[in-house]
């Protein structure tokens, strides 16, 4: 049971980083909210790697 739940709360901080970073970078938020809770922590890497869309 503890292990579900240090998951889920991993996979909601992975969701909230990738949706403030997408929101600062122009980047498609529903997207990367749906990547972070998929994904994780290979999301947020992803996020940070991506191109900003902001000119």
């Amino acid at each position: 049971m503890s292990t579900a739940i240090a998951i889920a709360t991993v996979m909601l901080i992975c969701t909230e980083i990738c949706y403030f970073v997408a929101k600062k970078k122009g980047l498609n938020r529903p997207l990367w909210v749906i990547l972070g809770a998929l994904l994780g922590p290979i999301s947020v890497i992803a996020v940070f790697l991506v191109k900003s869309n902001k000119s």
